[in-house]
């Protein structure tokens, strides 16, 4: 109601992008499964040509990635800290939908491994040139449970604690670890339970 709320007094002053999602999928593989929650919102200003977008409210991202193996379980949780503006593409101009949403920038991770009192965490900012994270939401339908998708993929260090150990719960399939370059690149993408949105209007 809130963020509703403001929209409506906003749109005779500004023109705005506003994006916000929520959901839960999961993959199998190999007799092990693996989930992603997530949850991002935001919402800018769209400026007169050569003006800077005003952020209306800031935004955020969290996501929360479960596996249960056999070799291996874990819990790893992430949230965007710096992130740069976020883009709603429409993909078809003739139709509001599809419409792609883009979240980049830098992500904290924690992992935990095990469970109740054999817990081991490990902590990590993806922030460096190469290694980031983009979040790519599609905006199919609405209501989008079973049809709107979301990707995470986040850039670790190959020569740190997160990306080899997803790479060993995962394997190749999830995880890519490129040699010479110290990145293990985790990519998660799947059909939501859940909801992602993306809207753009117009001033007066």
């Amino acid at each position: 109601m809130f963020v509703g709320g403001l929209l409506f007094n906003l749109t005779s002053v500004y023109a705005f992008h506003f994006i916000a999602g929520g959901g839960i999928y999961s993959l199998t593989s190999n007799g092990s499964e693996t989930s992603v929650q997530f949850q991002f919102l935001g919402v800018k200003s769209i400026p007169p040509p050569g003006e800077l977008a005003i952020p209306l409210i800031p935004t955020t991202i969290q996501c929360t990635v479960v596996h249960k193996g056999e070799s291996m379980s874990f819990r790893l949780f992430t949230s965007g800290t710096e992130l740069d503006p976020f883009t709603v593409t429409e993909l078809d101009l003739d139709s509001p939908r599809p419409r792609k949403i883009t979240l980049t920038g830098e992500m904290l991770s924690r992992i935990v491994l095990g469970v109740e009192s054999d817990l081991r965490p490990f902590t990590e900012i993806a922030h460096t040139e190469i290694a980031r994270f983009e979040a790519v939401g599609m905006d199919v339908a609405e209501p989008g449970a079973g049809q709107d998708s979301f990707t995470l993929t986040i850039d670790y260090s190959a020569s740190k604690d997160i990306g080899p150990l997803l790479f060993k719960a995962l394997g190749p399939d999830l995880v890519n670890c490129t040699a010479n370059v110290d990145i293990c690149t985790l990519t998660l993408t799947g059909t939501v339970n859940g909801e992602v949105e993306g809207h753009t209007s117009a001033g007066d």
